[in-house]
């Protein structure tokens, strides 16, 4: 049969949800078109690996969190995470930039590879004198959403990170 991909009213506090049985993804029509992309990601990997409903509560929540980090690193490439981070400093313009929800750029943040992480406070020690686990430390305000632009434009033409 194949995937078919259903935009539904789901009512208010449901964004999505893969039916395994009929491989079917629903997303919330009540969603912005940044909501929607973020949630189709989601279930599309629910989708690919075949996920099939569980009973067990902490299953669930241990495989949506694997779920939430993967969609986010699909949406959030490490290069863009860097150049957002860096170029714009403050939480929503690089949030725009990147055009994802906070909870996206968290998890984005806590999916980084250790590879990844390494990069990353070598990189933000130098520009921004910040380590990731002191922006992931901050919890649901993180300091990372604050932080002032630092890196001039002209710094990042043809600039491109090999992760």
């Amino acid at each position: 049969m194949g995937l078919e991909i259903v935009l539904s009213d789901l009512g208010e506090g449901l964004c999505g949800y893969y039916d395994h049985a009929t491989e079917t993804v629903y997303i919330n029509e009540r969603l912005s078109m940044r909501e929607r992309r973020t949630t189709l990601v989601h279930e599309l990997i629910h989708w690919e690996r075949g996920h099939a409903p569980v009973d067990d509560l902490s299953r669930h929540t241990a495989r949506e969190m694997e779920v939430d980090h993967e969609a986010a690193r699909r949406l959030i490439s490490f290069p863009q995470l860097m150049w957002a981070i860096t170029y714009y400093g403050s939480g929503y313009p690089a949030l725009d930039a990147l055009d994802v929800e906070p909870g996206t750029f968290m998890s984005r943040m806590l999916a980084m590879t250790r590879l990844e992480q390494v990069i990353f406070d070598v990189c933000a020690m130098q520009c921004i004198g910040m380590k990731s686990s002191t922006a992931l430390s901050a919890g649901s305000s993180p300091a990372l959403l604050n932080l002032p632009r630092v890196v001039d434009e002209r710094i990042l033409d043809g600039f491109e990170l090999v992760a």
